[in-house]
């Protein structure tokens, strides 16, 4: 090898080697936030929903997919009185948004830009996910990653939590006795 060469290929060498110890101390910073409410709109008794809002907190615009949450971009963890719940199907849901991942999304399209501050709304099912009828309150909090699709790059976004509380039944005073 010549002296020119050597010499290029320290030197890109030592500038890859900088540029890994530029970023590497360094937290990426989330673009938005996510705060979550209860959403109540013409549900059936027992039946709850997630209102999600995403805001965009960068300086920048942001792309949204409008099928975030079929693709399962966003994460669900609910506590019953302190104890975590496992959902009823976690594989189907999985095997389902991996699909959804893989095809294109009609709700998806180039006017789905989040400028500076704006905020967006998604709602979520939580009942036909967790089973949440027994008594006892509800913590429920939501994340979503920034990358989902690259997960090196990605930070987890996290939600306030809410507390829903399921009432004990009501005794049936109709009934015959």
């Amino acid at each position: 090898m010549t002296k020119p060469a050597k010499r290029s290929l320290g030197l890109l060498f030592a500038i890859g080697v900088a540029s890994l110890c530029a970023c590497g101390g360094e937290a990426q910073s989330a673009p938005f936030k996510l705060a979550i409410s209860e959403y109540r709109q013409d549900l059936a008794q027992g039946e709850y929903r997630l209102r999600v809002t995403t805001t965009n907190t960068s300086s920048s615009p942001l792309h949204l997919d409008g099928c975030a949450p079929q693709r399962g971009w966003y994460t669900i963890s609910i506590r019953l009185d302190g104890v975590p719940l496992v959902e009823k199907n976690a594989e189907a849901r999985k095997q389902r948004e991996g699909k959804m991942r893989r095809s294109w999304c009609a709700s998806a399209s180039a006017k789905d830009i989040l400028k500076p501050g704006d905020s967006y709304q998604d709602i979520l099912g939580v009942t036909g996910v967790f089973d949440i009828s027994s008594p006892g309150a509800y913590e429920i909090a939501v994340s979503r990653d920034t990358a989902p699709d690259d997960p090196d790059k990605s930070v987890t976004v996290k939600s306030n939590t809410i507390t829903i509380v399921v009432p004990e039944p009501r005794p049936n005073t109709d009934a015959p006795q």
